[in-house]
């Protein structure tokens, strides 16, 4: 009898042993998150680049001038603009040049037809318009005003009596030639991002010719080249 019950026990005992056993390899098999529990970080780096935009409105052409006569001379004033926007944090410049004299448009350049580039008497500038002698024909620029004159290059400033000093931007004062391509002027130079309407710069235009002239009837053409760049 008792041996029977050690026997019973003893194989009570094993087949709990074989149940833990068949427990445990189910459980590890099920759940192998719970027992192999681990963590690995990596770290990703974004690096998004915004460029200093920039754009350029100007008028289609210059407005406002008057005919010249050949023979007796007189003054043709004009006028044009120019609008930059720039979200670039240092700004931009403006610069203007011309692709050619301006010329007879069917004759081309030469004497009697063509105005010759402003000879200013004050180098580089001209507080006020020199008059033009008899037989010649002259023609130039001025930055007339700027909805931001601050950036203005220096020498289009006056102090109310000359050029390249002061604070002012004069509408009629300030006068130089336009370059020929490739040479530029620079007109504008701010160091800033302008506003979402941007700067404003105003240009004047005067072509002249003296008396006892003999230019040819026709027109007379050209083109002026605005160009902006970030700073």
């Amino acid at each position: 009898m008792t041996k029977n019950i050690f026997r019973l026990i003893k194989n009570t005992s094993l087949l709990f042993l074989l149940y833990l056993f068949i427990f445990s390899f189910v459980y590890f098999i099920l759940e192998p998150k719970t027992l192999k529990s681990a963590t690995d970080t990596e770290y990703v780096t974004l690096n998004q680049e915004v460029t200093g935009e920039i754009s350029l409105t100007c008028s289609s052409s210059v407005t406002g001038l008057t005919a010249i006569n050949g023979m007796t001379g007189g003054t043709s004033n004009g006028t044009f603009s120019c609008n930059a926007v720039t979200s670039n944090s240092s700004g931009y410049n403006m610069t203007l040049k011309k692709s050619a004299s301006l010329c007879h448009s069917t004759l081309g350049c030469g004497t009697d037809k063509q105005f010759d580039d402003y000879s200013t008497t004050s180098d580089p500038i001209d507080y006020n318009w020199a008059s033009t002698p008899a037989g010649a024909e002259y023609w130039g620029f001025n930055v007339s005003s700027s909805s931001y004159p601050t950036a203005v290059t220096q020498r289009f400033k006056d102090n109310g009596s000359a050029c390249n000093t002061g604070s002012n931007v004069s509408d009629g004062y300030c006068w130089t030639r336009i370059p020929t391509n490739p040479t530029t002027e620079t007109v504008v130079n701010r160091s800033t991002a302008t506003g979402s309407s941007g700067d404003n710069t105003y240009f004047g235009i005067k072509i002249q010719a003296g008396s006892s002239n003999a230019l040819n009837s026709g027109t007379y053409t050209t083109t002026i080249v605005v160009t902006v760049s970030t700073n």
